[in-house]
This record gives structure tokens, sequence and C-alpha cells, in this order.
């Protein structure tokens, strides 16, 4: 998946909202970001060098470097998703692929970029044919297009691994228009005598007011358990004895209910997340916030990314005063030096704090016992929407990640004190982790510092 999908679960509730004034503000949100993050590099990067003989990029050169910054994920994700065939269980080598292959396959990408342009400068031979360089204004335009098209991915990945459960108010409205659409016809048309004969016998030995059964050859009568799954939903009224019959594929889009859980794949275990109905202007801003924090630090963490790789493509020989100390320090030096002291270093942090940030979390069982106990609940309500209640938002949530056994045993009196401190910092990581918005703070910090290493490495200041 894209490295923003590992913090998806704070925000894709908002972007499957059901209601359509928060889609249209997500849009309008999204585009205001990714425009001010263009503007932004625009303005207060350099568009050219104040020296006649250095490689003055055009459109053109613009344009290729957003081509390749947005397309380039998308060759990653289907070389990941459709040749290799990833598993999602195995966190670790997903983990590896989506930051330090990532990082590698933004070199090629950046090299390719970095390959000499045309210039008209060239027709009076003041222009080296040799030299590869670009500009840190392309790779700031490289880096916020590979984020915009990352997000793309992530939410085209995960929209349908996510279920707004109803209020009780829309649920109550929902009901509502059900039952002026039975009163009209448009649902008893599907009745039919003996489905009525059925319901009426079944009704005699169950107290309850909702009833599914399967249809044949696996159809049983519905007991007490919840998690049972049924296709067919029978809603009996014993206050006018009316009754009605919807199967899924009648039922449509009323959002009474929330969809099966087998009707999608799912993350890790099959299992849908859901996620209450999002009904004060409080926790919208809320949420709202959250997402643009996070979108924020995509763009920050690979603009970063673009700066510091692209480092000794800006170097030109001869002009060592429009650089910045380390672009004259790897630029003057060997490619495989650059690929030692700063790529390689670059990758192995990325894989180290992505392991920080999504595999460490101890409350693995406490979230797979909640929504084992949240889908229990919404099977009830499924069938009796007037009944929905809300459910917390932490009793829901689920984080994308793999919790891990603890490693973490009784200390010792008579162990070395490297392992005494090894163990003590992995006490502290696991405790930190355990809240709800570690990854939150880790992925700000983490961004900000990249993007600071990026911007003062490659820009002369």
């Amino acid at each position: 998946m894209a490295r923003i999908g590992y913090v998806a679960p704070y925000f894709m509730p908002l972007m499957c909202s059901s209601k359509p004034w928060i889609k249209i503000i997500l849009f309008v949100n999204v585009l205001g970001l990714f425009g001010l993050a263009y503007g932004l590099a625009h303005q207060l990067l350099i568009s050219q060098y104040d020296d006649q003989s250095m490689f003055k990029p055009n459109g053109q050169d613009y344009f290729r470097a957003s081509l390749l910054g947005f397309f380039s994920p998308f060759a990653l994700y289907f070389l990941r998703d459709f040749l290799l065939m990833l598993s999602p269980r195995a966190i670790l080598i997903n983990l590896f692929v989506d930051f330090p292959f990532n990082d590698w396959f933004c070199l090629l990408i950046i090299f390719c970029l970095a390959y000499p342009q045309l210039q008209a400068a060239r027709i009076t031979g003041t222009i080296d044919e040799t030299i590869w360089h670009i500009i840190p204004k392309q790779s700031a335009v490289f880096g916020i297009s590979w984020s915009l098209c990352e997000l793309l991915i992530c939410l085209v990945q995960n929209l349908h691994r996510y279920e707004e459960v109803p209020s009780p108010e829309s649920a109550k409205r929902n009901m509502e228009t059900q039952v002026l659409q039975e009163e009209q016809g448009l649902v008893r048309n599907n009745i039919t005598l003996s489905k009525c004969i059925d319901v009426k016998r079944k009704a005699s030995l169950i107290s309850e007011n909702v009833y599914s059964h399967e249809d044949p050859p696996h159809s049983q009568m519905t007991t007490s358990n919840p998690d049972e799954e049924s296709t067919d939903t029978v809603f009996v009224s014993f206050n006018d004895s009316s009754i009605s019959l919807l199967r899924d594929s009648e039922q449509g889009n009323t959002g009474s209910r929330p969809r099966s859980r087998d009707r999608h794949p799912g993350l890790f275990n099959g299992s849908v997340i859901y996620f209450p109905e999002i009904v004060s202007k409080r926790v919208f801003i809320k949420e709202l916030l959250v997402f643009n924090l996070l979108v924020i630090d995509s763009i920050l963490l690979l603009v970063g990314n673009a700066f510091i790789i692209s480092m000794y493509f800006i170097y030109v020989p001869g002009h060592d005063w429009l650089f910045s100390p380390a672009v004259r320090y790897f630029g003057s030096r060997t490619f495989g030096f650059f690929i030692l002291r700063a790529i390689l270093p670059l990758s192995t942090l990325s894989f180290v704090m992505s392991v920080f940030l999504f595999v460490w979390n101890d409350t693995g069982t406490d979230s797979s016992d909640s929504l084992h106990k949240a889908n229990s609940d919404l099977h009830i309500h499924s069938s009796q929407p007037q009944s929905l209640q809300y459910i917390s938002s932490d009793q829901l949530f689920v984080m994308n990640s793999i919790y891990t056994q603890d490693l973490l045993t009784t200390d010792d009196d008579n162990e070395i004190l490297i392992l005494r401190v090894f163990r003590k910092i992995m006490s502290f990581w696991r405790s930190v982790s355990n809240h709800r918005s570690f990854p939150i703070v880790g992925l700000t910090i983490w961004s900000t510092i990249m993007f600071s290493l990026g911007t003062f490495g490659a820009i002369q200041q």
C-alpha cells in the first residue's frame, strides 16, 4: 500500500461518510492542500540560477517532473500487488517495499528526470551536454505529485473496507422511509403467501421481533446468536401484524444497515471496519484537522526525501557558490559514494522508522476483541435499524498494523547491562505505542525532520 495508507484508519471514516456535504468539503479541501503546496513551491523556490551557463528548466520540464512523480507510484503499486502479489499479512515485507524500496525506486526516477535537457543555449555552446542536472524546484514538484498519487492509491484501496453505522436518528428516518415504501406497495410485491405462512409458523417459536433465515440448502432457523449470517431479513410488527421480507439485493442503497461483511475483501483478516456516523460539527472539524495533518505530513516527507535523493544531481562543477554545502559535498564525489553515504542510510532509517511507528503496538488483542464485539452488535442492528445505538470509535477503530507477541520477559538481575538497557527501551517503546495518537505524532515528527534535512541539504540558504 502507499505510505499514507498505514494511517488510513485515522481519516478513512471521514472519507467514507455518507453525507454529501462532507464529501464536497473534503474534495475542495484536498484541492486546496495540493494547490497550496504547488503554489508555495512555485513562490519560494527559484526557477533558475542567476548564471547564463546553468540549466534553466521550462514548463515542459516541470510538466515532465509532475508526470513522473504522479505515475511512478502506480507502477510501484502494480509491481507489488499484481506481479509480486505480496500478501498483506507479510507486514515486514510490505514495509520494506513501501519504504526503503520506495526510496530506491524514487532514486531511479530522479536519475531519469536529471537527464540532460534540451536548451536553446546549447546552440551557442554555453551548456555542457554531459552534465545531468535538475534544480530543487523540480524535486519539490516531483515530491508533491508523488504524494498526491499515494493519497489516491490509498483511497482506492480502502474505500470498500469501511462501513458507516447510522446514528439512531438516521436509522429512524430510514425506517420511516422504508415503511412508507411498503405502504405504497414498493416492497410488498415481493411478499408471497408461502413466505407469510412460513414466517407465521416461525413466529410461534421465536419471541424476537426480527427473524432471519437462509435459502436452501443451507436453510436453518436463526437462534439468539447474533454472529450468524443471513441472506433474508424479515421484519414483523406485532402492533399491526405487518410483515416485510427484504433480501440484500432488494433493499438497495437505503442506508438502513451496513452491508454484509463477506462482500468485502479484508485488511488482514477479511473484516470490515465499522465506524459511527458523524453527527456533530465538532467531530467533523476534529477529524478534518487530523486528515489535513496527515496529508501535510505525507507531502513534507516525500518532498524531503526528493530533496535528499536529488542532492547529487543538483550539483554542477565550477559553480560551487550556487549550492549548499551538502550538495557540494556529495556532488563533487562519485555516485557510489553518494549511494553509500546518503541513499543507503536514508532507506535504512525509513525502514526502522516504519517498523517503529506501524509494527510495535500492544493493543492487538483488545482491538480484535472490540472488532468482534462490534461486528456482533452491528449484525443485530442491521436487522433492526431503529435500535441502533452509538458505539465508541475506539471500539470500532482497527489499526492497519500487525501486533507482535510480548518479547519482554521478566528482568534478570544477572543479565548484562546492554540487555537490560535494551529491555527498558523496548518497554518504553511499547508503552508509548499503546496510545492511539502515537502513529500521528510519530509521523508528524518524522516528516518534519526529513523535510528540514532535505531543505537545508539541497537548497542554498
